[in-house]
């Protein structure tokens, strides 16, 4: 089945376009064969199957059926539990103790939350009682599903305390506008930006434990 593409979508090109083949009514000239397996960006969508890429500056139009079907981004490959759980809201589902449930919490499909690739949906089908799975609801399943153990879980993230705090407030560290770490003396921490990864905890030398205290964030 041909992939549908929009503004800002990764693509790869066909390594096996043939010069001057038609494809989808856009011939296949020589200055497109070059960026044969090359990454590109959608910059422009013209129809349904005409787009300008970034890789040429959009000097030519491409369609779906000069890229390869198979791939796909990294953004798009792995998915995080927060992530999941969220799409399946959308779709009127919610997932716990490895059950995929909807809003008369039947379940509709299990999830193996110790197993990578191990799913079932028979738990959906008409013969027990439940629903049939729509493809919406399998492509996200199968793609969790696929989803490594260790990146399903969101960067843990933390605030950031200086423990020696200005007369007896709480001085949290945040970044303003120009990027650069100042404290707030207020007991609220609900900013945003006052939230870090281990990672920038590190790059910007707050890392100290004995100087700075990490609070860890409540997720939802």
């Amino acid at each position: 089945m041909k992939r549908e593409y929009k503004v800002g979508d990764k693509v790869r090109i066909r390594e096996d376009l043939t010069m001057y083949e038609t494809y989808n009514g856009i011939c296949a000239g020589e200055g497109m064969l070059k960026y044969g397996g090359e990454i590109a960006v959608i910059t422009k969508q013209y129809s349904i199957d005409r787009y300008d890429l970034d890789i040429d500056g959009g000097g030519h139009f491409w369609t779906p059926e000069m890229f390869d079907q198979n791939y796909k981004p990294e953004s798009e490959k792995y998915m995080k539990t927060s992530e999941f759980k969220a799409e399946l809201e959308k779709l009127g589902y919610m997932f716990e103790d490895n059950l995929v449930k909807n809003k008369q919490d039947v379940a509709s499909a299990y999830i193996s939350t110790i197993c990578v690739n191990k799913m079932d949906t028979f738990l959906g089908t008409d013969t027990l009682g439940g629903e049939t799975i729509s493809d919406e609801l399998f492509s996200l399943l199968t793609r969790y599903a696929a989803t490594p153990i260790a990146e399903r879980e969101d960067e843990k993230l933390f605030n950031v305390q200086i423990i020696e705090g200005r007369r007896g407030h709480a001085s949290w560290l945040y970044r303003d506008c120009d990027d650069t770490v100042i404290t707030s003396s207020s007991a609220d921490n609900n900013d945003s930006d006052q939230q870090w990864t281990l990672a920038q905890i590190k790059e910007y030398g707050i890392d100290d434990e004995t100087v700075y205290k990490r609070v860890p964030v409540e997720v939802e």
